[in-house]
C-alpha cells in the first residue's frame, strides 16, 4: 500500500510539473497570438484609412468635374442665346424673347441646384 502511495504521490508531482510547464507555453503563445492580432489590426487600421482618403478624393473629384460640366453648358448656352443660336419655329402665344428669357431662367435655375447638391455632397465629406 505504501508503495501505491509512493507511486501516486510521484505522478501527482509530475502531474503539476507539466501542468505548470503547459501553463507557461500557453502564456507564451497567448502573448504571441496578441502580438500577431495587435500587427494584423493595425494593417487593417491602415488599409481602412486609405480607402476611406480615397473614396473621399474620388468624390471631391466627381463634385468638381459636375460643377465645371454645369458651369461649361451654362457658359455655352449663354454664349449661344447671345449670338442669337439656332432660330427656330415661332411658336403661338409667347414671343420669342419671352420663351428665350424662359429658358434662360430654368438654366440659371437648374445651375443653382446642381452646385448646391455638388458643395452638400463635399461638405458632408468632411
Amino acid at each position: 500500500m505504501s508503495e501505491l502511495q509512493k507511486e501516486f504521490d510521484e505522478l501527482l508531482q509530475s502531474y503539476k510539473s507539466e501542468k505548470a510547464r503547459m501553463r507557461e507555453i500557453e502564456d507564451h503563445f497567448d502573448r504571441h497570438r496578441l502580438q500577431e492580432g495587435g500587427a494584423w489590426l493595425a494593417k487593417c487600421d491602415g488599409i481602412l484609412i486609405q480607402r476611406e482618403e480615397d473614396a473621399k478624393t474620388r468624390r471631391f473629384g466627381d463634385a468638381a468635374t459636375m460643377i465645371q460640366s454645369v458651369l461649361r453648358s451654362h457658359l455655352l448656352r449663354k454664349e449661344l442665346k447671345e449670338k442669337g443660336g439656332k432660330k427656330g419655329k415661332k411658336g403661338k402665344g409667347k414671343g420669342k424673347k419671352a420663351r428665350a428669357k424662359a429658358s434662360i431662367d430654368r438654366v440659371d435655375t437648374q445651375v443653382c441646384v446642381c452646385v448646391c447638391v455638388c458643395l452638400s455632397v463635399c461638405l458632408s465629406v468632411l
